[in-house]
């Protein structure tokens, strides 16, 4: 909580304001998580970006919302870097990780935007306020942001709660992208339940998850159809027993 409120000090420090959209363009760590509640804290807007996007696509969604603030990760400083120039709405640009490889002086490490105060807890009357942008894949065309209200997170939060049946006793294994809505979610009813989240970076390996599920003893996998038909093929191949 302390990590939250400070990152979120540094931010209103640094001119972001409720209503700003910060852009967070980050893997599925500790540091993100902080990051959305930093940004909710002080009734900004929060813009999850999968950290595999592309630099033309990044550069349209920096446009596109407006960004004031740009959250990402140091290594991933050579997609963002060179966007710093036409980004001119950005207000601050924070980055987590190896500082030695930030190019751009403009940049602040994370842990130095941790060293000033704190700020208050959110602004009160924000249900309405829009809370996050959840950009769509591009597929088919440019990004398309959809807005999603304090309000609106709060009552799906709530029914994905009632549905899955979740509770605090629950460890959940999170393979999916922060960036994808379902993925997001996961992080919040955690949190609303005081549950515990495994995140993992990303589903490259297979067989590391099957370790981390024994390992954590995970209650909850949440996952898309390519993800368990991979999983299936690999039982079939090599059946194991969960603990």
């Amino acid at each position: 909580m302390r990590q939250v409120r400070s990152l979120a000090g540094y931010l209103t420090a640094q001119g972001v304001e409720r209503g700003d959209r910060c852009v967070i363009f980050m893997d599925n760590t500790l540091v993100c998580a902080v990051s959305v509640y930093a940004v909710l804290s002080i009734g900004a807007v929060f813009v999850v970006v999968n950290p595999q996007t592309k630099q033309n696509k990044l550069a349209y969604i920096l446009d596109d919302c407006g960004a004031s603030a740009l959250i990402s990760d140091s290594h991933l400083h050579r997609v963002f870097t060179p966007l710093l120039k036409t980004a001119g709405r950005l207000k601050c640009v924070i980055a987590s990780g190896d500082p030695s490889r930030l190019e751009a002086t403009e940049v602040t490490p994370f842990e130095q935007a941790l060293e000033g105060g704190v700020t208050e807890l959110p602004p009160n009357g924000i249900q309405k306020d829009l809370a996050a942008l959840i950009y769509t894949s591009g597929s088919t065309g440019d990004p398309k942001g959809v807005m999603h209200t304090h309000l609106s997170m709060t009552f799906a939060l709530g029914s994905l709660i009632e549905y899955l049946r979740l509770s605090s006793e629950d460890r959940i294994l999170l393979v999916l992208p922060l960036a994808f809505d379902y993925g997001l979610y996961q992080l919040l009813m955690s949190v609303q339940l005081g549950a515990t989240l495994i995140m993992e970076r990303s589903f490259t390996y297979p067989a590391v998850i099957f370790q981390r599920i024994r390992e954590e003893k995970v209650t909850v996998f949440p996952g898309v159809p390519t993800i368990f038909s991979l999983l299936l093929s690999m039982y079939q191949r090599e059946p194991f027993v969960f603990p």
